[in-house]
């Protein structure tokens, strides 16, 4: 489901929106947010919708380490590991082909057999959504945000939906 088609523009939106301003209650109405963020993200991604549930568990798990151990070393190897972790998931998804494909095609120069990769398909939105928690992450290490102590709000942020 894209922003500009019908199906959201006149009825998902529409019934979100009646839904959010029905009730008062921020955890209610960030609950609504999540469940909608969550339903729009798996309408055009499907099966990748666990793959970034989890980037999200990972990235609020690894905030609130950041910022326990901000300034010392360990907070520094845990920052390092963090970015690692979400640039290796970005670039398996991104340029895993690419990769294999080229060194394949140096394999084939020497008469080696090539590598054999499934076809991987891409997620939707995974260099933004890579970058965006890479720098929520990264702007808990610098105290330019607090990380978030509450699983709800972490993934309203990362999934860009705020009440």
């Amino acid at each position: 489901m894209l922003f500009t088609e019908p199906t959201f523009l006149f009825l998902f939106l529409p019934i979100l929106l009646a839904l959010y301003y029905a009730r008062r209650g921020r955890l209610w109405r960030n609950w609504l947010l999540l469940g909608a963020s969550v339903l729009f993200y798996a309408r055009g991604a499907g099966a990748f919708t666990a793959l970034v549930l989890g980037s999200i568990a990972f990235n609020y798990v690894a905030a609130l380490a950041v910022d326990r151990w901000r300034g010392s070393p360990g907070g520094r190897w845990v920052l390092g590991g963090t970015i690692t972790v979400n640039l290796v998931v970005l670039l398996v998804f991104k340029y895993a082909h690419f990769t294999v494909a080229n060194v394949n095609a140096t394999l084939a120069i020497f008469g080696t057999t090539p590598f054999a990769l499934p076809h991987l398909l891409l997620p939707i939105g995974i260099s933004f959504f890579t970058f965006h928690a890479i720098s929520y992450v990264v702007d808990v290490y610098r105290r330019d945000a607090s990380a978030q102590k509450r699983p709800l709000e972490a993934a309203l942020y990362l999934l860009c939906f705020r009440s």
